[in-house]
């Protein structure tokens, strides 16, 4: 069983997914598997979302980085091995979403996320979590933080990793194809 599920959402961004794949290619540590779920209709970031509940994650712990993400840090996944030794529910670290910037930001960093200061690709959790609450995803176009929010009222064991581990290279595209 791999240490980490990378559930990766597609639609017709290839260039986007080569960066992708290639960002976990060059990772130190390849105890991962990715999942991918392709939308060939672009039926729009609600049911997108939603179709996140179709992924079967085997790994310990599950990451939405989907096609126009990366995993910037060639470490992440030893990174976040060793920031899951005391097994939280939930890892949180820092993404650059280029036009939003660093994600989460200083002003929120080690306090309940916030709409708009967290993305899927800032976080793992653990797969019994992601099991729990993985259908508050398809709330609405917030299906990220909706998701965080539902785990946030459980109070689960966070750990805050202080690196940037993650990027959005061409900025948000929002579903759109290249």
């Amino acid at each position: 069983m791999p240490f980490l599920s990378v559930v990766t959402r597609c639609y017709k961004r290839p260039e986007g997914l080569a960066r992708n794949t290639a960002s976990l290619a060059r990772q130190t540590d390849r105890d991962f598997e990715q999942i991918f779920i392709i939308d060939e209709v672009g039926v729009g970031i609600p049911a997108a979302n939603r179709s996140l509940a179709n992924a079967e994650p085997v790994g310990d712990y599950v990451l939405v980085l989907d096609d126009d993400d990366i995993i910037s840090e060639p470490k992440a996944i030893e990174y976040l091995k060793e920031a899951t030794a005391d097994n939280p529910e939930i890892v949180i670290f820092k993404g650059d979403l280029e036009v939003l910037g660093i994600l989460p930001s200083v002003a929120v960093w080690g306090k309940r996320p916030l709409k708009g200061q967290i993305a899927g690709c800032n976080f793992i959790t653990r797969r019994d979590v992601w099991e729990k609450h993985v259908a508050s995803y398809g709330a609405d176009e917030a299906g990220d933080y909706e998701y965080i929010k539902a785990l946030w009222w459980d109070k689960p064991a966070v750990v805050w990793l202080d690196r940037l581990l993650t990027a959005t290279p061409n900025g948000r595209k929002w579903g759109a194809p290249e």
